[in-house]
């Protein structure tokens, strides 16, 4: 199976002295891979490094086999990204937000607005202004602009963050469907251990930027009886051994 994402030794250390420590990690085509982890492990500090947002102290990432960032805008053309709250330019609608953000893909198909519309579920609301949208539907549209040019690599950091229950139910609906109709990989961070459990293939679970264990979803949950009680008991480990480290 193809290597979709390959990240090797990322460290990036801020100056309050958090960051990311040496985390490697390979994500396979069609794979949903979840990155577990409290605020503040280094979540999003990855996506961010990924994506060009950040740039790491060390480190080596490949991206549909191009390294970044020398080969930065060859290995983003395929990929997708919805990195914490959005922005958008609120005296618009969704429609408006969602052609204009397609004017940078010259090749694709008019139809796709209508085609991301109806995925994330903003068909009946496309035409109101975004200042009047909840934080759920501001969501939606952020999935809907990181869907827009048919990635083949879609990175989403908490995308379930003020969606309701209807919506993380589409969510979880939306990712399985394209990993298995489409073979879209999804590389997907959240804190929510049931959120993470409920879509992902394989998970990686990261603390105090480092990523401490990996594996799939199945062995995961087998190994404690539960994912929350397995992501409970590594973290106990990894305090346990920072004290007596």
């Amino acid at each position: 199976m193809e290597n979709v994402l390959e990240v090797s030794q990322l460290t990036k250390t801020y100056s309050n002295q958090r960051g990311i420590r040496e985390v490697s990690f390979t994500i396979r085509r069609g794979e949903v891979f979840g990155f577990l982890g409290p605020n503040g492990a280094g979540k999003t500090t990855v996506m961010k490094i990924i994506t060009g947002l950040a740039r790491a102290d060390r480190g080596s990432i490949k991206i549909f086999g191009f390294e970044q960032p020398d080969k930065f805008e060859k290995a983003m053309e395929k990929v997708g990204a919805l990195i914490e709250t959005p922005a958008f330019y609120e005296h618009l609608n969704a429609r408006q937000h969602l052609q204009m953000a397609a004017r940078l893909y010259p090749d694709l198909e008019k139809s796709r607005v209508d085609e991301v519309l109806a995925l994330v579920g903003l068909e009946s609301v496309q035409q109101e202004r975004i200042k009047g949208y909840s934080t759920g539907m501001k969501q939606r549209l952020g999935l809907a602009l990181a869907l827009l040019s048919k990635p083949e690599l879609v990175l989403l950091d908490e995308p379930t963050n003020g969606l309701d229950i209807e919506g993380r139910a589409d969510f979880r609906q939306m990712v399985r469907q394209l990993a298995a109709e489409e073979q879209v990989t999804f590389f997907i961070s959240s804190h929510i251990v049931e959120e993470i459990q409920s879509v992902c293939t394989r998970i990686g679970l990261l603390y105090e930027g480092r990523l401490i264990r990996e594996g799939s979803a199945a062995d995961l949950v087998d190994e404690q009886g539960s994912l929350e009680q397995f992501f409970l008991s590594e973290i106990s480990q990894a305090k346990g051994e920072a004290v007596h480290g």
